[in-house]
């Protein structure tokens, strides 16, 4: 009776966590799967335009949305534009609340593992930074300023939090780096989000969701 007893305890138990692990993943599969928002998807396969100079190429995560970077060596790095210019309803850099990605960050290590944010604004051949902006501002996380773990699906932005997937931790990124004058009256040109060229080999970052927000335009991309 005591060894039955026994065997029926470790039967209860075995079946509370697979109930438990079965609730976790229904849970997951909603976050993920979650249609909410959703204006645009793009599948890998015909995101070469998105992933334009990324090195090694991304590869689409197994069993929910996102593209998966993982450096090999060198000065690989992922840049991923989702955002770019229409020039007949274009916006002005103070028209934009904010901009934003849903990533998971699979091995952090240094500041060099976190992806950041940056914008650019249209040249008009009078006092550009570059040929191909005239102002850029980089969005970095701030890394003292939180507790960041690797594994953790969060959404970095820049700009007022968006009121978007509120099942996330919102991380902002609070360091601005600016080039170029950077004048509110300047054409936005290109919404991105990046990984460091610096980090460490390995250095593995999935990017599920990215948007922005200006005025009632609220719009979401999905990576597929």
């Amino acid at each position: 009776m005591i060894i039955i007893y026994k065997m029926d305890i470790s039967r209860n138990r075995a079946k509370q966590k697979k109930e438990h692990h079965d609730l976790m993943i229904a849970k997951l599969d909603k976050l993920v799967h979650s249609e909410e928002h959703i204006d645009c998807k793009v599948a890998l396969a015909e995101g070469s335009a998105v992933y334009a100079g990324t090195l090694p190429t991304p590869s689409a995560s197994l069993g929910f949305p996102g593209w998966r970077h993982t450096k090999s060596s060198g000065v690989e790095k992922f840049n991923y534009y989702f955002y770019s210019n229409n020039s007949n309803n274009p916006y002005l850099l103070k028209e934009l609340d904010n901009f934003w990605a849903v990533v998971t960050c699979h091995t952090i290590t240094t500041t060099g593992s976190l992806p950041f944010l940056v914008l650019y604004t249209v040249p008009t051949g009078v006092g550009d930074a570059e040929a191909w902006y005239k102002s850029k501002i980089a969005y970095v996380i701030d890394i003292t300023a939180q507790k960041l773990f690797s594994g953790e699906r969060i959404l970095i932005y820049s700009g007022d939090e968006p009121d978007i997937y509120p099942e996330l931790r919102k991380v902002h990124c609070s360091q601005e780096v600016k080039t170029g004058n950077c004048l509110d009256t300047e054409t936005l040109n290109l919404l991105t989000v990046h990984s460091d060229s610096s980090a460490p080999d390995s250095n593995s970052i999935t990017v599920h969701n990215c948007g922005w927000g200006a005025g009632e335009i609220k719009m979401n991309l999905q990576l597929l």
